[in-house]
């Protein structure tokens, strides 16, 4: 979705496993308790292309992969909040959020602008998840593996992941690293690395 790469991530993809929130904040002490997790970014960074496939189908790819790692996190946080007792209210349902999404960026035109106080009131929510996922795929070895004897693993997959109320600012920061190997397939391996963040979210 077109609308989704207007908002700005304040998280830079590096390092290891990570998190931040803003001091004193915690999604238990807000009035109104809901938030929406919109299509991720992604981006593999490297790939075997198939014979004759466009950019344009590539970036089709990336966009449904987006929608797919958006459906997993919405369903892991809805284990999370019952394990923890919470409402699942508190968690809009991917399909809404895609269809008032797709309604809003027919009313957008190009180039311009859209806030996240923008998407938080017309989504009715509190507060918005946004994330960017790196598939690396066939990530080769380095030297300096080579010489220690640790080679590494073929497959990475990088993801940072931040939650924004309707003033812009972030309030929970995310980012993690995951490896496997070139017997795991790509989209295991992002699952893998989403099953985490909900663990981490201060609820």
């Amino acid at each position: 979705m077109r609308i989704t790469l207007i908002i700005l991530l304040c998280v830079i993809l590096a390092g290891c496993s990570n998190w931040t929130k803003r001091p004193g904040f915690s999604w238990s002490n807000q009035s109104s308790k809901s938030f929406a997790i919109l299509p991720f970014r992604v981006q593999t960074l490297v790939r075997d292309v198939e014979p004759g496939m466009t950019i344009e189908e590539m970036k089709e790819d990336e966009r449904r992969e987006g929608i797919r790692l958006q459906r997993d996190l919405y369903r892991y946080f809805l284990r999370e909040l019952h394990e923890l007792g919470y409402e699942k209210s508190m968690i809009q349902d991917y399909n809404e959020t895609n269809r008032l999404l797709l309604e809003k960026e027919e009313q957008v035109k190009p180039g311009e602008e859209v806030t996240v106080e923008d998407l938080t009131e017309y989504l009715g929510v509190t507060a918005v998840i946004s994330g960017e996922v790196h598939q690396m795929v066939a990530y080769t070895e380095n030297v300096s593996g080579l010489l220690n004897g640790t080679l590494q693993p073929e497959r990475r997959i990088e993801g940072s992941f931040v939650l924004q109320n309707s003033d812009d600012r972030a309030l929970w920061r995310y980012k993690d690293v995951e490896h496997g190997t070139k017997e795991t397939t790509v989209y295991d391996i992002s699952k893998n690395l989403l099953r985490k963040v909900p663990k981490k979210f201060p609820f």
